[in-house]
C-alpha cells in the first residue's frame, strides 16, 4: 500500500558497514526522498559499493536495510540484461 507520508533516508559508503549501528558515523548521507539515483567519482567499473536506506515517517525511523552494487562499463551485457539488441 503507498502512503505518501514515507520517505527514505540514503546514506552511501565504499566499504561494507558490519554494524547497522555504525552506518550514520561511517557512511555518507545522500538524502531523504522517496528515491534516489547516485553518479559521480565514487562509482566506477568493478568496484563494489553499498547503500543503506530506512524508512522514516510521524511515527519514526525503521532499521537500516542494506543492498550492494557494482557498476560495470560492459555494454554489451547490459544490453543483453535489458532485452535490447
Amino acid at each position: 500500500m503507498y502512503d505518501p507520508t514515507v520517505q527514505f533516508e540514503c546514506w552511501f559508503s565504499e566499504a561494507k558497514i558490519a554494524d547497522a549501528a555504525q552506518v550514520e558515523t561511517s557512511a555518507r548521507y545522500l538524502g531523504t526522498g522517496s528515491q534516489w539515483s547516485v553518479s559521480g567519482p565514487h562509482i566506477k567499473p568493478g568496484k563494489d559499493f553499498w547503500f543503506y536506506v530506512r524508512s522514516v515517517n510521524l511515527v519514526g525511523k525503521s532499521a537500516f536495510v542494506e543492498a550492494s552494487g557494482r557498476a560495470s562499463n560492459d555494454a554489451a551485457a547490459i544490453w543483453n540484461f535489458s532485452g535490447k539488441r
